[in-house]
């Protein structure tokens, strides 16, 4: 894995949660400050960031996805 600096705007929010540095994709300067602040990060900081990322990117695996549409379908099933 690898740290992540992304746009703080869409959906990407949501999936990274805490777990990454973001910038306003509008501004240059947003951006310049989320890349050196990356740099300016010891090891141990790094490190943390990559694994807590890695543990969440788990929650949006696709057989994740697929399990809980099949649940959602299951539940429309039952309904009619």
């Amino acid at each position: 894995g690898c740290l992540i600096v992304s746009s703080s705007s869409s959906s990407l929010p949501e999936i990274y949660a805490a777990d990454a540095i973001t910038f306003d994709p509008k501004s240059e300067e947003s951006m310049k400050q989320a890349i050196s602040h990356a740099l300016e990060l010891n090891k141990a900081q790094k490190l943390n960031m990559i694994k807590n990322a890695k543990t969440r990117s788990e929650q949006f695996s696709w057989k994740n996805t697929a399990y809980k549409t099949l649940e959602v379908y299951k539940q429309c099933l039952l309904k009619k």
